[in-house]
């Protein structure tokens, strides 16, 4: 509780340093954008989308355990 209280003040603290941006969007911008959106997800069909999102996370995921067992291995001293 003593370093989250700490943390608390120092980043407020720096947080309180710099001034307020008050940033306004227009609500056509966002409207634009969701049509956008709402046309490519129509266009795209989304389960093809998961499908090959899954098949490259988990290539990469077994790419990533292949690495580290074989760091493992190097790093064992085996005569």
């Amino acid at each position: 509780m003593i370093v989250e209280g700490l943390f608390d003040f120092f980043f407020g603290f720096i947080i309180n340093l710099f001034p307020t941006i008050n940033i306004s969007i227009p609500s056509g911008l966002i409207t634009g954008a969701v049509e956008a959106f709402q046309v490519i997800f129509y266009i795209v069909p989304m389960t093809t989308v998961f499908a090959i999102l899954g098949i490259t996370l988990s290539l990469h995921a077994f790419r990533i355990v292949v690495a580290l067992i074989k760091t493992l291995w190097d790093l064992l001293p085996i005569a």
